[in-house]
């Protein structure tokens, strides 16, 4: 009986250890989420809901641009961003990899973005970083730089 409850304490000390070991920061995932939504939407979805995504650059509050102007403005850029890309011949695909906090506040990042397009007939691949900020507790895309 004692080595029956050694090896069932032996197991549940080793569930815990192992789950102590995964910790999930859900603050990654969900810029993880909003970027390839971001993509997804640019690429595949309509621009105006990936330009719901993006922040409003410091420049164009400064400037006076509303929020409403900024957003349409953006959402006709990236509708000629697609349209270059259809032109080329493939719309590209995108898949968002580790996201890196850039302050001690986490409101703050940079993520690793990969583009994929055939071109040729070859699969060409686009390594980028992606600028993010936390704004009102949601992940904006600070700069898409596609």
């Amino acid at each position: 009986m004692q080595k029956i409850i050694r090896a069932l304490a032996l197991i549940l000390f080793t569930a815990l250890l192992t789950a102590c070991g995964e910790k999930i920061d859900k603050e990654a995932e969900a810029a993880q989420k909003i970027t390839q939504t971001f993509f997804d939407e640019l690429f595949q979805g309509d621009p105006a809901k990936a330009a719901e995504y993006l922040a409003i650059p410091p420049e164009a509050k400064q400037a006076g641009i509303n929020e409403d102007t900024a957003r349409k403005t953006m959402a006709m850029l990236m509708t000629q961003v697609r349209q270059e890309a259809q032109k080329e011949g493939e719309i590209p695909t995108a898949q968002v990899g580790k996201v890196t906090y850039t302050n001690a506040a986490k409101s703050e990042a940079k993520i690793a973005v990969t583009l994929y397009k055939h071109i040729s007939g070859k699969k060409a691949r686009r390594d980028a970083e992606i600028l993010l900020i936390k704004e009102d507790g949601t992940w904006k895309v600070l700069k898409p730089d596609t």
